[in-house]
């Protein structure tokens, strides 16, 4: 089956055959979470995106079962993430698979190459020319322009040129360019969610691997889930994507937490 007959059976999450019940057979689980439009609604103000109420207690106690290992992934440095979750014991994939935290040791960081590093400074001059403002946030091997603050129209204009213009200098750096709710990236090729995925993956080896994420970012971590476990895309179903099933927004991802909570007893 190819990749696109693959995005055409994306289903509502409650139409997922015995998922619970395979969820509960597991004996070694890793539940992977995105967090912007995951566990937490979007926000103009960065920082200001906090998770919804009861997720940062779910998760953590969830993760205290040492039937079910819990990792946050995000575009967004670790740093970000730990204060938004206010420090919580969990692995943390950061700047989409370059930064990787785990509890009690230091962030490890997977640099980008010098040519990338050349293409993201050319990168961060283009993007001043069309918002010289607070908006771009330059990362460990990506730079990102998030234009949600901005009126709707004057944000699909920067989004359009810079994706044009990004893709022009992406190829010669071994970068690519990618569209993100609320903005786009432009970001080193060689480590994503997906291959921080099957890293944790091969160290862990779980007998039930679930994603949950919510955009075109996710997918590389849908890519690899696919034929191991499954995937959960979150928005209203109509994207293409690799994920198997969907849940509408963050507050279906706090009833799917209880949810496994209950199922596997978790923290329990």
């Amino acid at each position: 089956m190819s990749d696109k007959e693959s995005q055409n059976l994306v289903k509502p999450f409650e139409e997922l055959s015995d998922f619970w019940g395979r969820v509960k057979l597991s004996n070694r689980r890793l539940l992977g979470l995105d967090y912007d439009g995951t566990l937490a609604p979007f926000d103009p103000d960065r920082m200001q995106a906090k998770p919804l109420e009861g997720v940062t207690k779910l998760i953590r106690e969830i993760n205290q079962s040492s039937e079910t290992r819990v990792a946050i992934f995000s575009g967004r440095p670790v740093a970000e993430i730990k204060e938004l979750l206010d420090d919580p014991e969990i692995t943390i994939v950061g700047s989409h698979g370059h930064e990787l935290w785990e509890p009690g040791k230091e962030i490890e960081e997977f640099q980008p190459t010098p040519i990338q590093k050349i293409g993201l400074e050319r990168g961060i001059e283009i993007a001043r020319v069309y918002d010289p403002g607070d908006n771009l946030e330059i990362k460990i091997a990506s730079v990102a322009m998030h234009t949600r603050p901005l009126p709707e129209d004057k944000a699909r204009n920067i989004e359009d040129r810079l994706y044009e213009k990004w893709n022009d200098i992406s190829e010669a750096h071994r970068l690519e360019c990618r569209r993100f709710n609320g903005g786009v990236e432009l970001r080193s090729v060689g480590w994503d969610k997906g291959s921080a995925l099957m890293r944790i993956v091969r160290i862990e080896r779980p007998t039930m691997t679930v994603y949950i994420g919510d955009d075109d970012t996710d997918e590389d971590a849908f890519s690899i889930v696919r034929d191991m476990g499954i995937g959960i895309r979150v928005g209203n179903g109509n994207s293409d994507t690799l994920a198997h099933a969907y849940l509408e927004g963050p507050g279906d991802v706090v009833d799917f937490l209880n949810t496994w909570k209950s199922v596997t007893g978790g923290g329990t």
